[in-house]
């Protein structure tokens, strides 16, 4: 099973933190520690930390098959 890189987490104030799964730390994004958050802006800060890593693993996942296909040979 693969844990997702991120997850919320209710601390014992009844606020929100963002944890990174793979730092084992609370999130800081834009200098911002992403802790003692309203559910509603956990959520919204967690999508938006979600989107930005889809869209960098879309992004090395493209360069890599380009460079593949520059250091294969040609087949003609």
């Amino acid at each position: 099973m693969v844990k997702e890189r991120f997850e919320l987490v209710l601390d014992p104030t009844d606020l929100w933190t963002i944890w990174d799964n793979e730092t084992d730390q609370p999130v800081v994004f834009a200098n911002q520690l992403l802790a003692g958050l309203s559910k509603s802006e956990a959520e919204a800060a967690y999508q938006i930390l979600v989107e930005i890593v889809r869209k960098r693993e879309l992004e090395k996942s493209k360069k890599h098959q380009q460079d593949k296909k520059k250091r294969s040979p040609d087949a003609a």
